[in-house]
């Protein structure tokens, strides 16, 4: 069934705080007023790969715990040659449970990109020159539980857990105390209470800060009972796994939902796989609560820790000890984009915003996430985007857009609005809106605590728009994807020669050219060594010897916008040989070969 998002009013259409101007493209063949459930989503993929069988393919990646299937769908034309060579994106989606925008917005994706072939020349040039990797819902377990347990907020994948540690698993979760069919907070008035009553905004508790007067009056809870007796509550609710906590880099070893392992997940398995075994993949995007595309991650040098030489190491003579210490140096896991990372993704950053108009920020606490993966160990340019947040007021963007333009004023208004507390902005946007996303503080009877309020906001209400914002906010995105996509690089073979040197002696050049946006590799895939080289070689003929050069050459990294790398050799041959040169480019092209005679 299609299903539409629980507990969310749909939002007038100028709803102030997140105005989405319309795309044109191609006519898109699905609905994208309504939220899909995995038997829709399923539907909605097959039905696109029955229309477009020359561009599509669609495949499951694994099958989970409870029988789902993980699709991956290709999306391609084959006129190009085999898609799975081609410089390729892969854009993967609703990795957390209750991300169901994520899935959406990389369905509409798939359907802009099928839909626009042939009809739009930049989607028809894309789909001959690149491929798309899609995965719009890596944790389909999950996401049902967004239909079946709307009540709570749930990301994860379902696994029984034992979070506090008692012996037993999922054994005390969240209760429905006040029989509104949700579970939100309660508060309770208590002298050792630490809370109180946010002055600014009263349906918001706050920290007391007993160093500026203020009292604490409350103890806050999550709504529900002691249901194992143990003096908590709800301190052991639904267990699962976070399928973006389950990745190698940062990974938190026992934080709860982070996983038995690294990558121990069978969605996140296959999802490693496919990545490892498709090394044409050349950048990742990725539909998430983080962010890094409104604003621009920052960067930082890597940390160096000292150089230890063995005592009794045996220097060769032609061997620097610049040389040595440089082999013998040991440095610290990155945690930030490398500097010479940085100009790219703050461009990409840009234009995002500017092809969009999102500004604003995602989630924090990313450690162990896919997207992070993506970069520090695969090497590929990353880029995660919420697909739906608050943006930074909504005075500024139907404000004068001269002071939009104005970098000190935004920068001053961005820091007004951190101090007034996300909560607050969603509070003001759910009232400027006509959407319920709090539920008002209303007496209760708690069987241990006695008389109690519950309130609080909505469950999932600030992971999901409204579904009537679903369109236009997975059209940006799909533009942006797409123009993505196209910046990937793509080497070309120019300007080969071949000059006679005389008693069969040949001198043999080639430049290799990449005129996209993106490098072959980022400074990251060089330094972890996940991004392959560009290889050039000339293949062995009869009578053919290479004199100078060696006869397969690598090039590491051959820059975008124009950038140029020659390759050369001194040969020997008789005259008009035939000579076979190969330029392997596995993440900018694939395989390409020149005929050249020797003359």
């Amino acid at each position: 069934m299609r299903c539409h998002l629980p507990h969310v009013l749909a939002a007038p259409a100028a709803a102030a705080a997140l105005v989405i101007a319309a795309v044109p493209s191609a006519a898109q063949t699905g609905r994208y007023d309504e939220y899909l459930n995995y038997e829709d989503l399923t539907g909605a993929l097959q039905a696109l790969n029955r229309t477009h069988p020359d561009l599509s393919a669609l495949e499951s990646i694994c099958t989970t715990d409870e029988g789902r299937q993980v699709w991956l769908m290709r999306i391609g034309s084959t006129r190009g040659g085999n898609p799975d060579i081609r410089p390729a994106m892969l854009v993967v989606a609703n990795l957390e449970a209750n991300h169901i925008i994520g899935s959406m917005a990389a369905l509409y994706l798939a359907d802009y990109l099928l839909s626009g072939y042939r009809s739009a020349d930049e989607i028809t040039d894309l789909l001959n020159s690149r491929t798309i990797y899609l995965v719009p819902r890596l944790n389909p377990d999950g996401a049902e539980r967004f239909w079946t347990m709307s009540q709570i907020e749930f990301a994860y994948k379902p696994n029984p857990e034992d979070e506090d540690r008692d012996g037993a698993s999922d054994e005390d979760p969240g209760d429905d105390i006040n029989g509104d069919g949700l579970v939100t907070m309660m508060r309770v008035r208590d002298p050792e209470g630490t809370y109180m009553v946010d002055p600014d905004e009263p349906r918001l508790m706050k920290e007391a800060d007993r160093t500026k007067g203020e009292r604490g009056v409350y103890k806050v809870y999550p709504e529900g009972r002691d249901d194992d007796g143990d003096g908590e509550f709800n301190e052991d609710g639904p267990g699962g796994t976070h399928l973006n906590m389950n990745w190698p880099h940062q990974y938190r070893h026992y934080a709860d939902h982070a996983g038995t392992n690294q990558v121990s997940e069978i969605e996140t398995r296959a999802l490693a796989d496919f990545a490892f075994t498709h090394r044409n993949i050349a950048a990742a995007l990725t539909f998430s609560p983080y962010d890094n595309l409104m604003s621009a991650p920052q960067t930082g040098a890597e940390r160096e820790a000292p150089v230890r030489i063995p005592a009794d190491l045996d220097i060769p003579p032609d061997v620097s000890m610049e040389e040595v210490m440089e082999y013998f140096r040991e440095r610290s896991a990155p945690s930030t984009i490398l500097p010479q990372d940085g100009p790219y993704f703050g461009y990409i950053s840009e234009r995002f915003v500017e092809m969009t108009g999102l500004r604003g920020s995602g989630a924090g606490g990313e450690a162990g996430s896919w997207p992070q993966f993506a970069y520090y160990q695969l090497g590929l340019p990353s880029f995660t985007t919420p697909v739906w947040t608050l943006t930074e007021t909504a005075s500024t963007e139907a404000g004068d857009s001269g002071e939009r333009s104005n970098q000190r004023a935004r920068m001053a208004n961005r820091s007004r609005q951190s101090a007034a507390g996300d909560d607050s902005r969603w509070l003001a946007w759910f009232d400027e809106s006509g959407i319920r996303g709090f539920v008002d503080w209303t007496p209760a009877n708690h069987p241990t605590l006695g008389e109690v309020e519950v309130g609080g906001f909505i469950p999932n209400v600030r992971v999901n728009p409204p579904a009537d914002q679903i369109s236009e906010l997975a059209a940006k995105h799909a533009e942006f994807a797409a123009w993505l996509a196209a910046q990937t690089a793509a080497v070309t073979v120019v300007d080969t020669g071949v000059e006679t040197r005389g008693n069969g002696f040949y001198h043999i050049n080639a430049t290799i050219h990449n005129d996209n946006y993106l490098p072959t590799a980022l400074n990251m895939g060089v330094r972890n060594r996940t991004a392959p080289p560009v290889v050039a070689r000339l293949l062995p003929a009869e009578g053919l010897r290479v004199v100078s050069g060696n006869i397969q050459q690598q090039v590491t990294v051959v820059n975008g916008s124009g950038g140029r790398s020659t390759v050369e050799w001194l040969v020997q041959a008789s005259p008009g040989t035939r000579v076979i040169l190969e330029v392997l480019a596995e993440r900018a092209g694939g395989l390409r070969s020149v005929n050249l005679n020797l003359r």
